[in-house]
């Protein structure tokens, strides 16, 4: 099988800078999972064999453009809900959820960066006393899960295994009393927002041609011959 891709990268050749695109390779890992990895475009899908390979696979596709996209967002709840644990708050509703904000790092991040993400707490509960320490979490989208245990504000890293979109979901709750002379109670706030990252693994030209040399096999030879020609007819246009 044949193939050809981009990355979202600056090529220097034969002292020119051509800006590239991406376009996608399609693999399939040994265990038969499917990823992407994203090459130069501009050089159709003859790429995609040693791409594939670098990441111990094998070609099985290719598309014009970025593998992943942006997952479709995720509706962030609107109220607020006080849940009474005891005592009467009269009606009242103290939880200022919308008051956490949420900030990370990256949204497009190439697959060995560390994405942080950074949770302000915000006003939770309008000032008043905390019960106990409160916390939360940061879910990252791939299974994996960082708590923090206690309601402050706090960066926290992950890195990603696998290309791929992830929707991000952090939480926060903490328990809080109220006391007044006509009453008192203690009660929970909760808080949640959500976002995305995209995660991709990109190799440059110059990345395909050193894996092409390394490859002594005959398609590898003809893929590099065939690359090294489309590079010197860019180069002329």
């Amino acid at each position: 099988m044949k193939i050809y891709s981009l990355a979202c990268v600056i090529v220097l050749f034969s002292g020119s800078i051509i800006a590239q695109q991406r376009d996608c390779c399609w693999c399939k890992s040994p265990q038969g999972q499917t990823f992407g990895v994203e090459v130069p475009a501009g050089f159709g899908s003859r790429q995609c064999r040693i791409a594939c390979s670098s990441s111990y696979g094998s070609a099985v596709g290719f598309k014009l453009g970025a593998c992943y996209g942006p997952p479709a967002p995720q509706s962030q709840p609107n109220d607020c809900p006080l849940e009474t644990v005891g005592g009467d708050c009269k009606g009242n509703n103290w939880c200022q959820c919308h008051a956490m904000s949420v900030s990370v790092s990256k949204k497009e991040l190439n697959l060995d960066d560390k994405l942080t993400v950074s949770v302000g707490v915000g006003d939770l509960g309008s000032g008043k006393p905390l019960v106990d320490p409160g916390g939360g979490s940061v879910d990252w989208g791939d299974g994996a899960t960082s708590p923090f245990a206690k309601l402050a504000d706090g960066s926290y890293q992950h890195t990603y295994s696998k290309p791929g979109s992830y929707s991000l979901t952090i939480k926060e709750i903490g328990q809080f009393k109220w006391n007044a002379d006509d009453g008192s109670c203690s009660f929970y706030c909760r808080a949640e927002k959500h976002d995305s990252v995209v995660v991709t693994k990109s190799l440059t030209v110059e990345q395909i041609m050193a894996l092409l040399r390394a490859d002594k096999s005959p398609d590898a030879k003809e893929d590099l011959a065939a690359l090294e020609k489309m590079l010197q007819k860019k180069n002329k246009q």
